[in-house]
């Protein structure tokens, strides 16, 4: 992704995940995810401006997700006492809303042992 005018290019590093969910009704819906790479990125929020250092662990992996461990630095220019709070406050209230109408099955295989996602089904109707 690049653009701007003038003298400088204005980049994003994204990777791109695709979620595939198959509803209750069948219907299978697709979407894309972006995710800042690893490394340094600079953002705004609520009027401050935070620099994010993602560093991804080669050596670790997490066990049920193949996915190496990783580790973020928030850095912060301003004096909010309650900026990084605020941040994960919404960032927690993020993740809760997409938790929100799974329920966790858990599965062996072979020696190991996993969770699958499932969505619960709507029993109002």
């Amino acid at each position: 992704f690049g653009g701007g005018g003038g003298g400088g290019a204005l980049r994003q590093h994204v990777s791109v995940e695709t979620v595939v969910e198959r509803l209750a009704n069948g219907k299978v819906e697709t979407r894309f995810e972006f995710l800042p790479c690893p490394g340094r990125h600079v953002l705004r929020y609520n009027g401050s401006l935070l620099m994010v250092e993602r560093q991804r662990e080669q050596q670790t992996v997490d066990f049920q997700t193949g996915q190496p461990w990783e580790s973020v630095r928030l850095t912060a220019l301003g004096r909010s006492p309650t900026l990084f709070s605020d941040l994960l406050a919404e960032a927690q209230a993020h993740a809760d809303s997409k938790r929100e109408l799974t329920t966790t099955v858990f599965s062996n295989w072979g020696t190991e042992c996993g969770t699958l996602p499932r969505h619960l089904r709507d029993t109002s109707e």
